[in-house]
């Protein structure tokens, strides 16, 4: 049975992989059950671990080998842009107890955030509307409004003035 399961969840990675349209590879995800927004852009060379929990917002732009796993939940909000190589994780072993249980916690990335190249989000974490994730920068707290985060320490590097041009509702 767990053999089937697996063998059937490669299958629709392999379908999916061979969607060279955009709209094609957008309306093989809705027909999965993923609420996806109009607009979008999804590379072909993303990797889903599941494809329950995902819900992606309008014009939101996810760039070729990124790792998104939804198993703890994933919302990834309007107009965000993910660039290539990002990981977004949402299920860890809680390392407090001597079995190491595996435990799911939800990600949210709002609207208007862009994460940029190699960068690891990692479960739990809420990045703020408008924020920007620098290059690498490994993510293991919250972030919060218009804050442009990087380092390995994860500290906030400057503020992102909000947008105005009227796309976001402001």
């Amino acid at each position: 049975m767990k053999l089937a399961k697996y063998m059937g969840k490669n299958l629709i990675r392999f379908i999916y992989s061979l969607l060279i349209f955009n709209a094609w590879r957008i309306l093989f995800l809705r027909l999965l059950g993923i609420r996806i927004g109009d607009n979008c852009f999804i590379a072909r060379s993303v990797y889903f671990y599941t494809f329950r929990g995902l819900s992606i917002g309008d014009c939101v732009r996810i760039e070729w080998g990124c790792v998104l796993d939804s198993r703890g939940g994933l919302k990834i909000g309007d107009g965000a842009r993910i660039s290539p190589m990002v990981t977004v994780l949402t299920q860890d072993h809680d390392i407090n107890n001597n079995s190491f249980p595996l435990r799911d916690r939800a990600v949210t990335v709002n609207n208007e955030v862009v994460i940029f190249f190699g960068c690891v989000i990692l479960p739990g974490v809420v990045l703020g509307h408008g924020s920007i994730i620098a290059a690498g920068t490994v993510v293991h707290r919250s972030v919060g409004a218009w804050d442009v985060v990087g380092t390995n320490g994860q500290n906030v590097i400057g503020k992102r003035a909000p947008l105005t041009d009227g796309k976001n509702g402001s």
